[in-house]
């Protein structure tokens, strides 16, 4: 894998496909003498510009980190926010993150405020649960769509669902068997309605047709959702994500 070249954080810029890495870790120690990975991305955007992010690490094995919100710079915290602002959502602060497999990149979440669940006419409830209080239930969509090989790109996932018991939301999205997965707990100290995207920015080095997967539990019920991405050959200076 190459290396960057240099470091550059939350800043867009158009560049060929030569010149984009996957990612690069090094090593430091917090101010309780413990060992973080500190990761440095690249993200595409739809436009083809890329992002360099930084993120903070707790390595558990391998291929497994735990992901802390409050362990990250101000810039990561700042460039969640706006990704998560694009959509019309906030960032997901709280819960425990866990990044997981060999061609896991980086991983995020996001919300939308408990205020606000009532005005997006995009979500998911069917009619006959709308306007019914007793009803649990756990909505999820998994990604599909399209990449090029060798460039990072993300899989986005939602969950909507509505507990009528305190308990944990637990989600995970996931492709290339798994092989790229990232997943959250969120614990509620009540009855609750949410909706939750995660995300798992990933690679995939070869064409090919890869199946995704989103799952998600409340205390009474789980649900799933499986979907396609298909990973194409990349042109010279493409760097394009559908």
């Amino acid at each position: 894998m190459k290396f960057l070249p240099y470091l550059l954080l939350t800043s867009s810029f158009a560049v060929s496909a030569s010149d984009v890495t996957s990612y690069r870790d090094r090593t430091e120690m917090d101010s309780l003498g413990n060992r973080l990975v500190v990761r440095t991305s690249s993200m595409v955007s739809p436009s083809g510009d890329v992002t360099y992010v930084e993120q903070r690490l707790d390595q558990i094995d391998e291929t497994t980190y735990v992901y802390d919100h409050n362990a990250q710079t101000e810039a990561t915290k700042r460039f969640h926010e706006e990704f998560c602002a694009q959509r019309g959502l906030l960032p997901s602060i709280d819960g425990e993150s866990i990044l997981s497999g060999p061609d896991a990149v980086s991983g995020w979440s996001c919300h939308l405020s408990k205020d606000h669940l009532d005005e997006r006419s995009d979500l998911m409830v069917p009619d006959h649960l709308r306007g019914d209080r007793s009803s649990d239930y756990v909505i999820t969509r998994a990604p599909s769509g399209s990449a090029a090989a060798g460039a990072n790109f993300q899989l986005y996932g939602t969950v909507q669902a509505k507990s009528s018991q305190a308990g944990p939301l637990s989600s995970s999205v996931s492709g290339y068997n798994e092989r790229c997965r990232f997943s959250q707990v969120w614990n509620y100290g009540g009855e609750f309605t949410a909706f939750r995207e995660i995300s798992v920015n990933c690679i995939v080095d070869q064409p090919q047709f890869i199946s995704t997967r989103i799952e998600a539990c409340i205390p009474r019920q789980c649900g799933q959702a499986t979907g396609t991405f298909s990973i194409r050959e990349r042109r010279a200076g493409q760097l394009r994500v559908e």
